[in-house]
Protein backbone atom coordinates (compact mmCIF):
# COMPACT_ATOMS: atom_id res chain seq x y z
CA UNK A 1 0.00 0.00 0.00
CA UNK A 2 1.31 3.48 -0.91
CA UNK A 3 -0.07 6.44 1.44
CA UNK A 4 0.40 9.89 -0.99
CA UNK A 5 -0.03 13.35 0.93
CA UNK A 6 -1.12 15.37 -2.33
CA UNK A 7 -1.85 19.05 -3.30
CA UNK A 8 -5.11 18.00 -4.89
CA UNK A 9 -4.79 18.28 -8.44
CA UNK A 10 -1.24 19.63 -8.15
CA UNK A 11 1.55 17.34 -6.67
CA UNK A 12 2.41 14.90 -4.41
CA UNK A 13 4.62 16.40 -1.74
CA UNK A 14 5.10 13.20 0.30
CA UNK A 15 4.38 9.43 0.75
CA UNK A 16 5.06 5.97 2.55
CA UNK A 17 4.01 2.81 3.30
CA UNK A 18 1.74 4.86 6.03
CA UNK A 19 -0.36 7.84 7.01
CA UNK A 20 3.11 8.63 9.73
CA UNK A 21 5.85 8.48 6.60
CA UNK A 22 4.20 10.40 3.82
CA UNK A 23 2.57 13.02 6.41
CA UNK A 24 7.17 13.46 7.75
CA UNK A 25 7.97 13.16 4.18
CA UNK A 26 5.83 16.37 3.44
CA UNK A 27 6.73 18.04 6.33
CA UNK A 28 10.45 18.54 4.39
CA UNK A 29 8.60 20.37 1.56
CA UNK A 30 5.83 22.26 2.95
CA UNK A 31 6.34 26.03 4.33
CA UNK A 32 5.05 26.42 8.02
CA UNK A 33 2.93 29.74 8.52
CA UNK A 34 5.84 31.94 8.32
CA UNK A 35 6.86 30.65 4.69
CA UNK A 36 10.05 28.94 6.05
CA UNK A 37 10.41 25.74 4.00
CA UNK A 38 10.21 23.08 6.33
CA UNK A 39 7.08 22.53 8.92
CA UNK A 40 6.24 19.88 11.94
CA UNK A 41 3.83 17.04 11.53
CA UNK A 42 1.20 18.96 13.07
CA UNK A 43 0.93 22.06 10.60
CA UNK A 44 0.97 19.71 8.13
CA UNK A 45 -1.64 17.19 9.45
CA UNK A 46 -3.51 20.65 10.08
CA UNK A 47 -3.62 21.25 6.53
CA UNK A 48 -5.62 17.85 5.72
CA UNK A 49 -8.91 18.06 4.17
CA UNK A 50 -11.05 14.97 3.51
CA UNK A 51 -12.87 16.29 0.45
CA UNK A 52 -10.49 18.59 -0.87
CA UNK A 53 -11.10 21.52 -3.33
CA UNK A 54 -8.03 22.37 -6.07
CA UNK A 55 -4.97 23.49 -3.76
CA UNK A 56 -5.86 21.94 -0.65
CA UNK A 57 -3.51 19.13 0.92
CA UNK A 58 -5.14 15.54 1.09
CA UNK A 59 -3.95 12.12 1.34
CA UNK A 60 -4.42 9.47 -1.53
CA UNK A 61 -4.19 6.09 -0.92
CA UNK A 62 -3.59 2.94 -3.39
CA UNK A 63 -3.08 -0.78 -2.63
CA UNK A 64 -0.01 -0.30 -5.38
CA UNK A 65 3.65 -0.24 -4.01
CA UNK A 66 5.55 2.83 -5.33
CA UNK A 67 8.55 2.11 -7.89
CA UNK A 68 11.61 2.12 -5.75
CA UNK A 69 13.11 4.68 -8.28
CA UNK A 70 10.70 7.09 -7.32
CA UNK A 71 12.16 8.87 -4.69
CA UNK A 72 13.90 10.45 -7.69
CA UNK A 73 10.47 12.11 -9.35
CA UNK A 74 9.09 15.08 -8.91
CA UNK A 75 5.29 15.82 -7.51
CA UNK A 76 3.68 16.35 -10.69
CA UNK A 77 5.47 12.82 -12.28
CA UNK A 78 4.66 10.92 -8.90
CA UNK A 79 0.76 12.42 -9.08
CA UNK A 80 0.88 10.89 -12.85
CA UNK A 81 1.54 7.52 -11.43
CA UNK A 82 -0.98 7.59 -8.98
CA UNK A 83 -3.71 8.20 -11.66
CA UNK A 84 -2.20 5.67 -13.67
CA UNK A 85 -2.68 2.71 -10.83
CA UNK A 86 -5.74 4.28 -9.60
Amino acid sequence: MTILYVQHDYAVFGFGETRKEAIEMATQWLKDETGKQGCSVEYAESLLVASPKPGQMTLYKTDETIPADAENWGGEELLDWYYDVA
